[in-house]
């Protein structure tokens, strides 16, 4: 084997290949999918959704600033 890797397992004592194996590096990552049947997330829909309940102060029109109130001057 070339190079040295971090195994993050303590000392290895009885199988150099089977404790590489067994470590992070050959872990499987599972990736969500983006889209397509199953993509559909609740919670994050949820998240998402939660974040428009209030609305931010600079959104907020002060009274006379729309042009209605000014054409009436």
């Amino acid at each position: 084997m070339g190079g040295k890797v971090q195994h993050n397992k303590g000392k290895i004592r009885d199988n150099a290949l089977k404790a590489l194996v067994k470590s992070d590096l050959f872990r499987h990552k599972v990736e969500r999918k983006r889209k397509g049947k199953g993509s559909y997330n609740r919670q994050e829909a949820k998240k998402w959704r939660d974040g428009f309940d209030t609305v931010p102060p600079f959104l907020c029109l002060k009274r006379g600033s729309s042009r209605r109130s000014r054409r009436s001057l």
